[in-house]
C-alpha cells in the first residue's frame, strides 16, 4: 500500500464553503462533533454574523486520499493597520477547538492545520481563546514563539453515569442552594399555573418573541451587574439566535426552553446540541421571581432531558455555583492565547503594551501631584 496523500487548503470562498456541507456533516458525525463544530452552525456565524460585520472568511480544510478528516473555519478583519484573525462564531467568545476524527492522522492533520492558520492567513495577530490544556491544539499555541498575551480558566461539562436512573442521581448531588431538585418547581408552582415546556417548530411564530425577551432581559442584567457587552445588543446576535431555532438541522440547531407563570415569562434557556452533548448558550429569568430561583429551575429541567437523550452538558467557561453542583466539579483547565503572527503583529502588541506602561506611569503622577489648598482655607 502507497503512503497516504495529504492537501490542506484555506477555503476563502463562501461557495466553496457551502459545497463542504455533505463532508462536513459526515464528518462531524463520525467525530461527536460539538455544537459550534456543526456545519450548520457554523454556517449561520458566517452569513448572519461574520459575514454582515465584513469578516473575511479562512476555513482551513485538511484531507487525506481525498477524504475530509479535518475543518477549522476562522475569520479575520481589519483593527486599524493590523489584520486579526480568530475563530468562526456567532459574535461571543467560545471554546477553540478544531473538527477532526480520531486516528493515526489525527497528529499531523492538527500540526498542519495549525501552521495553515499562522502562515497562510495573512494575519498580524491570532486570538485563539479557550483552549482546553493537555489536548495537541493546546500544545501548539502554548508552543509559539511570539505569545504576547496569555490567561487562564476553567470550564465545567456534566458527564451522567449510565448506570443509574435520574432520581438516584439527583439524590446523590444533595442540595443547590439549600434545595434538592424538584423543590423549586414544587414551590413555584403554588403561586399559580406554572409551566415549563420546550418549544418546537409549531411555536416558530413566538421564537422572535422570545428571543428578544431573553437579550432584553439579560441586558438588563448585566447592566445592573457593570458586565454589559455588545454582542447582548447586536441585531447580528439576535438574528444568528432566530435563525438558529428556525434551522432544519434537527442535530445540531438550538432548543428553547420557557417558564410561564400566570402566561406570563419569567425564564427561559437556549441549548446548542451536538452529536452526543449539548451546550448552554443563553439565559435569563426575570428578577422580580428570583427569590424562587427560575433560572436554576429551567436548568434543571434542562439536565433531566439530557440526562433521559444519554447526553453530557457543556455548561462552559466560569465557576459559577450551578456548575459546580451539575458537574459535581468536574473541572477541565484552559488557556487563552494572543499570538503575533507576523512582525506587524508584534509592533501592535508593542504598542499596546507602551501605550499601557504610559497609561500607569500618568495616573502614578497624577496620584502624587500635591492637592490644592480650598479657597476657604
Amino acid at each position: 500500500m502507497g503512503a497516504s496523500t495529504s492537501e490542506i487548503v484555506v477555503v476563502t470562498d463562501p461557495a466553496v464553503f457551502q459545497s463542504l456541507q455533505a463532508e462536513w456533516d459526515a464528518l462531524w458525525s463520525e467525530a461527536n462533533g460539538l455544537h459550534f463544530q456543526a456545519f450548520t452552525v457554523c454556517l449561520l456565524c458566517w452569513t448572519q454574523v461574520a459575514q454582515p460585520l465584513g469578516r473575511r472568511l479562512h476555513c482551513v480544510v485538511y484531507r487525506e486520499n481525498g477524504k475530509l478528516l479535518l475543518v477549522w473555519p476562522l475569520v479575520s478583519h481589519r483593527r486599524l493597520f493590523w489584520n486579526v484573525l480568530d475563530p468562526l462564531t456567532p459574535g461571543t467568545i467560545e471554546h477553540t477547538s478544531m473538527l477532526v476524527t480520531e486516528g493515526p492522522h489525527k497528529s499531523r492533520a492538527i500540526a498542519s492545520a495549525w501552521e495553515a492558520a499562522c502562515k497562510r492567513c495573512s494575519a498580524d495577530l491570532f486570538i485563539v481563546p479557550y483552549v482546553d490544556t493537555g489536548t495537541p491544539l493546546h500544545e501548539h499555541a502554548s508552543r509559539h514563539a511570539r505569545i504576547m498575551a496569555m490567561s487562564n480558566d476553567i470550564s465545567m461539562k456534566v458527564v451522567f453515569p449510565r448506570s443509574m436512573d435520574w432520581n438516584t442521581f439527583c439524590t446523590g448531588l444533595g442540595r443547590l442552594e439549600k434545595k434538592l431538585p424538584g423543590a423549586r418547581y414544587r414551590r413555584l408552582a403554588k403561586e399559580g399555573n406554572l409551566v415549563i415546556r420546550q418549544l418546537g417548530m409549531e411555536d416558530s411564530d413566538s421564537f422572535e418573541k422570545w428571543i428578544e425577551w431573553i437579550l432584553t432581559t439579560k441586558r438588563d442584567w448585566a447592566s445592573s451587574r457593570g458586565k454589559a457587552s455588545t454582542w447582548l445588543a447586536s441585531p447580528t446576535y439576535q438574528r444568528y439566535l432566530i435563525a438558529l431555532l428556525n434551522s432544519a438541522d434537527e442535530l445540531s440547531k438550538a432548543h428553547l426552553f420557557i417558564v410561564t407563570l400566570d402566561g406570563e415569562p419569567i425564564a427561559a434557556n437556549l441549548i446548542g446540541m451536538g452529536k452526543t452533548s449539548q451546550t448552554n448558550l443563553i439565559g435569563a429569568f426575570d428578577k422580580r421571581y428570583a427569590k424562587f430561583e427560575p433560572g436554576l429551575l429551567v436548568r434543571e429541567i434542562e439536565m433531566e432531558r439530557a440526562f433521559e437523550r444519554g447526553f453530557d452538558v457543556d455548561l462552559g467557561v466560569g465557576t459559577e455555583r450551578f456548575k459546580v453542583y451539575w458537574s459535581s466539579n468536574n473541572v477541565s483547565p484552559n488557556e487563552s492565547f494572543e499570538i503575533a503572527t507576523s512582525p506587524l503583529g508584534l509592533l501592535a502588541f508593542r504598542i499596546k503594551h507602551l501605550l499601557g506602561t504610559t497609561r500607569t506611569w500618568v495616573r502614578g503622577q497624577t496620584s502624587r501631584k500635591p492637592s490644592q489648598p480650598s479657597p476657604n482655607t
